[in-house]
Parts: structure tokens; sequence; C-alpha cells
């Protein structure tokens, strides 16, 4: 997802993906989207504005949980304020419309962990938004790498925090909410994910219970051996949901060998996936 509001001759320099599910131009902003349609949906409101969400969102419902579709995201972005708090998973969503002053404003939101990554500059009276970095630095004409930022971010206490590989490209906190109109970027801390004082706290089993069974789905599980993935291996057979497990690499990665020794010794029904690859013309 990329979009950028007055872009001026941000837009000339950016080399948008081939494949785009949803596009959008007018001579001050334009906005582009996509990915699989699971991952990604945008459209348009009759009464004017564009709105799209890309990631997977989630909400609890029956006892276990829901992915949001096309239908649920566009109403839940269409309220006074997007109403998200209550979604979970990993996502960036936005919306454009005119505000109760008729001025046009964009809005741009994350998950309440920051799983999927929003980096933003604003140019002069020009804002840049993706939740890829390098698009950003292509409309800037150039970044350079913040090195010290750079080592850990693939670990997952790097991933929940603000860094930013590139410098001068900033990246939304986990939840916040970015507002720009006028030119002028307001940034507004989101709920939080943290139990807020006065509410009971939730045993860890039944919090993560409820996503083991996305409602009418085929379920399959990533193994990598790790403790993460066999806690959730642990509850989805608790559950007694029928689902199977996969795992990327090469046979000689070390992940690989557990993942299928395990499920082996469970008798689970197991796929090793290879890691897709870009050639670097398509990156660059």
């Amino acid at each position: 997802m990329a979009g950028a509001a007055e872009p001026a001759r941000a837009l000339e320099r950016l080399r948008w993906p081939s494949a785009c599910a949803f596009q959008q131009d007018a001579p001050d902003w334009c906005v582009r989207g996509g990915g699989p349609p699971e991952t990604f949906v945008g459209g348009a409101w009759p009464e004017g504005g564009v709105w799209g969400a890309a990631g997977v969102g989630l909400v609890r419902e029956g006892g276990g949980c829901a992915l949001l579709g096309a239908d649920a995201w566009r109403q839940r972005l269409a309220g006074p304020a997007p109403d998200l708090d209550a979604v979970e998973g990993h996502y960036a969503a936005f919306r454009r419309r005119a505000d109760a002053h008729g001025a046009a404003r964009l809005e741009v939101c994350t998950d309440a962990l920051g799983l999927r990554p929003v980096y933003f500059a604003q140019q002069g009276a020009a804002l840049i938004v993706s939740t890829r970095v390098d698009l950003v630095a292509q409309a800037l004409g150039g970044a350079e790498v913040n090195f010290e930022q750079f080592g850990g971010h693939w670990l997952a206490f790097n991933g929940f925090q603000a860094y930013s590989l590139a410098a001068g490209i900033a990246r939304a906190r986990p939840g916040e909410r970015l507002s720009f109109c006028r030119g002028v970027l307001s940034r507004q801390p989101g709920p939080g994910w943290l139990r807020r004082e006065g509410e009971p706290p939730e045993p860890p089993g039944d919090a993560l219970a409820a996503f083991v069974r996305p409602g009418g789905r085929p379920l399959s599980l990533g193994l990598s051996g790790g403790l993460d993935s066999r806690l959730l291996l642990a509850l989805l057979q608790r559950s007694g949901a029928d689902f199977s497990v996969h795992v990327f690499g090469e046979p000689s990665d070390p992940d690989v060998a557990v993942s299928e020794r395990i499920a082996q010794g469970e008798g689970l029904a197991s796929r090793r996936l290879r890691i897709p690859t870009n050639d670097a013309e398509a990156l660059w």
C-alpha cells in the first residue's frame, strides 16, 4: 500500500509495482494498493472519498475469530473516526475524504502492535505514506540507511517499536493514527494493547485460543520448532481443530528439520514451502 497527498514531483520518482489491485489518482494525490485479495481491499464511497486496508484484520466472534472482508473494513472506516480498537492482527488502513469543514483529510492507522509497518515522510506540503520504506525513499529522491537501527530489525521485540531503517523516514508507532490535512500532519496514539487499569486479566490460553479457530477457513500453522509456534501447536491440538502445518526453507535448514520431526511425531500433515525471491529489477 502506498499513497501521496499533494505529491508534486514525488509521484514522478515512483516506480509503482506492475500489479496494482487498487488505484486512485487526482491532481493533488494518489493511492496504490496490491497483493492477494485476502490481504488488500479498497474502494470508494458513493458520496466521495476512498478507503483501503492492507494485511489481516481479526475480530473475536462466537468463541473464535473472523477475518475482516471488504464490507467489514468499509464499515469500520466509514464512521466519524475509524472503528479499529477491537481489530487485532497485522494491518495498515487508510481513508481520504472531506472532513466536517470540507477539507480533504488523509487518515492512516496501523495495528496495535505495529506488526504491519507504516512509513511516512513529509516534504513541504506533500506527505508520502507506504507500508514499503523503499517506495517512500524513491518519492524523496533517495534516503540513506539508518545503520543504528538496522541490526536486529527482524526480531519481534524490535518489530514492536517505531524504528525506521532509513534516515529521514519515520515509522508509525504501534496503533498510531496519522492525520494529514491542509499540509499539517498530526499523530495520535492508539488505544494500546496492554491491559488497562481496572480490567480483569485474561488467561493467556483463553486470549490465544480464539485466534486458532478462524471460522469457515482451512487452517495451517507455520511451525518452525520455536517456542512460539510450539505453543500455538499445543493450543490447536487442545482445541480439537482440524489443521495442518507448514514450514519455510530448504531441507538443510534447522527449522525445517525440527518442524518436520515434530509433525511426524504428532501425526500431522506437513508441507515445506520455499521462500519466494524477487529479482533485483522488480525490487528496484
